[in-house]
């Protein structure tokens, strides 16, 4: 549930050149879930690109994101003991077409191209006391 300071604080007041009106943009964010030592590197580095079926039919090429931070029962890798949170200031339809939809999943999930993680997103590790308190801004997808 949204709290209202928390709700305001996610929207901001864009100006839309090509209209030249103002429109209200909403800040989101999406988790992925990996290793200390691969979260440094991220953070470091960036995200780079996987490739493969992951238990699917579809091959698939990016980086797996969701809209919770999700565990091992859901295919999270063993030992993935660092939620790393990716805010984006764009609007989610952009990813349409990299979301993995499954009937009966309890979360939405993406494969998005690291290139554009790098262009449009900031990335940080959840801290502790987030994840533990359930404080973890979503973005309310």
């Amino acid at each position: 549930m949204w709290r209202d300071a928390g709700f305001l604080s996610k929207m901001r007041e864009v100006l839309d050149e090509e209209q030249g009106t103002m429109i209200r943009e909403r800040r989101w964010t999406l988790f992925h879930k990996t290793t200390s030592e691969r979260a440094d590197l991220i953070l470091r580095d960036g995200f780079r690109d996987g490739e493969g079926c992951y238990m699917t039919d579809k091959e698939m090429r990016g980086v797996f994101l969701s809209d919770r931070p999700l565990d091992a029962n859901e295919g999270v890798a063993l030992g993935a003991d660092t939620i790393l949170a990716v805010e984006f200031s764009v609007p989610l339809s952009i990813l349409d077409d990299y979301e993995l939809v499954e009937e009966g999943k309890g979360y939405r999930e993406w494969t998005v191209p690291s290139d554009f993680i790098r262009q449009f997103a900031r990335t940080r590790i959840v801290q502790a006391e987030e994840a533990s308190c359930g404080d973890i801004p979503t973005g309310g997808i």
